[in-house]
């Protein structure tokens, strides 16, 4: 594990010293009456971990004080895109009251023209809460075509006092006119440090035995490599981990470990990096379709980490083309992942090398 995470775990142990329990019972979580991923969901922009780049952006629009009126959210299934919106329909009122007129429903459920048309409908009314009406609708690509196609013009002209968020797994099937009218935010997979500080914060959110059973002894650590290991990024699958770690399952069965062998994403950077394409091939060789979107996610943090670091304007360049080489053809259908990332690292080793051959 990164020392960085080991510090900022080691601080936060710091904080909470106390004597560990001779005896711990899995099923006493003190507090928690709920399912752990809800009680466990952040409540603002400060309980998130991650996300940086779309926090920062959507709080400056803010400060500026620009509000659109259709926000889209993708990303992988469980990167915090519904959360995020959650957070944001909250934020934007501006009258501190417990609740607010915020529907949250799901893009199956408006599969038809007629359900699109109704939804249109009750957005013409005044919040009866708060100071905007704001629909959230997940899973949106489940939209049909002819739903989406309905909801164009009143999505580019909502009132006032009406606000869109559309979260969805596969961009590419909401309606280009669509999106054209949405401001958007792609939500990116964590960091290996980012893992750990999640793990961390949600055994100090839990609190009582569970937290002294694990920050204190260390044994967390456990969870977080095995989470980096099989390349588990997204902070929903994560929480669900940590659900099924602290009830007794071991480490490598709560993240998911796969039992065949599966490509090292972090070689594939490694190599990509060095415009070593023959090595990337053979690495290639060994991943499976479903590798395809951690491998990507690898070769962005990597590339990331070069371009911040960059001692020259030609190196920053180099990385940050890479980045948008891996970024701008993304797609999120499973069963094209490794093929659009192998044509993607292809590109960026060919360019490594004929910039070297210059």
């Amino acid at each position: 594990m990164p020392r960085s995470t080991e510090k900022m775990i080691a601080d936060d142990v710091e904080e909470t010293r106390a004597a560990v329990p001779n005896s711990y019972d899995p099923t006493e979580v003190v507090g928690l009456t709920r399912n752990l991923s809800v009680a466990l969901r952040p409540s603002s922009f400060d309980d998130l971990v991650g996300a940086d780049e779309v926090k920062n952006q959507i709080l400056e629009m803010l400060r500026q004080g620009r509000l659109p009126s259709a926000w889209l959210f993708s990303g992988n299934p469980g990167s915090g895109k519904t959360t995020i919106a959650r957070i944001l329909a909250r934020m934007i009122q501006r009258t501190q009251q417990d609740d607010y007129d915020i529907t949250e429903l799901n893009g199956a459920n408006c599969n038809t023209a007629d359900d699109a048309r109704l939804l249109i409908e009750r957005a013409q009314y005044n919040p009866w809460s708060g100071d905007y009406k704001v629909f959230i609708i997940d899973e949106a690509q489940r939209m049909t075509a002819a739903a989406q196609q309905i909801m164009l013009k009143d999505v580019e002209e909502a009132s006032p006092s009406m606000v869109w968020m559309l979260c969805t797994s596969a961009p590419s099937k909401i309606d280009e006119a669509l999106q054209r009218r949405c401001v958007q935010y792609a939500m990116r997979a964590l960091t290996p440090e980012e893992v750990g500080i999640l793990v961390c914060r949600c055994l100090k959110k839990i609190g009582g035995d569970l937290e002294m059973k694990f920050l204190q002894t260390a044994k967390h650590k456990e969870l977080i490599d095995a989470l980096i290991a099989n390349q588990i990024f997204t902070p929903g699958h994560i929480v669900m981990a940590l659900d099924k770690f602290i009830s007794g399952t071991s480490a490598s069965d709560a993240a998911g470990v796969r039992q065949v062998t599966f490509v090292n994403a972090l070689a594939v950077a490694r190599e990509t990096v060095q415009g070593n394409w023959m090595a990337v091939q053979k690495l290639l060789l060994h991943a499976s379709p479903e590798d395809g979107r951690s491998i990507r996610a690898c070769a962005t943090n990597y590339f990331r980490s070069l371009l911040v670091k960059a001692e020259s304007s030609v190196r920053a360049e180099m990385a940050a083309w890479a980045i948008q080489q891996l970024t701008s053809h993304a797609t999120f259908e499973d069963s094209l992942q490794l093929s659009v990332t192998a044509a993607s690292l292809y590109f960026i080793c060919n360019r490594i090398n004929a910039e070297r051959g210059k």
